[in-house]
């Protein structure tokens, strides 16, 4: 039981979506590779959130992340957190393996595809090798690239599917 709260607090403490500044608690984390299947609720609102995201929280360390969600009954949403200091008018661009590349503008700090682009993007992971994802950091404009294996992607997409349905959040 112990570990279960350490878990939970290091997990809160980590994402910005489970912070302290709301009460909240983790109801389900299971990581499938690089992939994070997160669950929490906001106690004051009663609202449940779940995730899936990569690479998992490091403690101490800044790193853009991916998250996956689903969009209506069918679609999927991608999107990447930036939270380095990026270039002013500069592109999120994503790709899996060699494939087609992908760009969007950040807005609030991320970066996002939804629609045809997000389908294409998640077919692509579930058959892929790795998903890379790069940002220019300011002031010079040296990329960043992220790569994320996509080996249990698949498996943690079920995961995430079959959580949103348990809890009738999908």
């Amino acid at each position: 039981m112990r570990v279960a709260a350490l878990v939970g607090f290091w997990i809160a403490l980590l994402t910005p979506n489970v912070g302290f500044g709301v009460a909240s608690y983790v109801f389900f984390y299971q990581a499938r590779g690089e992939w994070v299947v997160l669950c929490s609720q906001d106690e004051a609102a009663r609202n449940k959130v779940c995730e899936l995201s990569a690479p998992p929280p490091v403690l101490g360390v800044k790193q853009n992340i991916i998250y996956v969600e689903t969009a209506g009954a069918d679609g999927f949403r991608v999107r990447v957190e930036v939270r380095d200091v990026t270039v002013a008018g500069s592109a999120v661009q994503l790709q899996v393996d060699d494939g087609q590349l992908f760009e969007a503008m950040p807005a609030g700090g991320e970066a996002a595809w939804a629609g045809p682009d997000a389908a294409t993007i998640v077919q692509a992971m579930q058959t892929g090798a790795a998903v890379t994802y790069t940002v220019l950091l300011a002031p010079d404009g040296a990329p960043r690239s992220t790569r994320v294996p996509l080996t249990e992607f698949g498996e943690a997409l079920d995961l995430y599917r079959q959580v949103l349905q348990l809890h009738r959040l999908g």
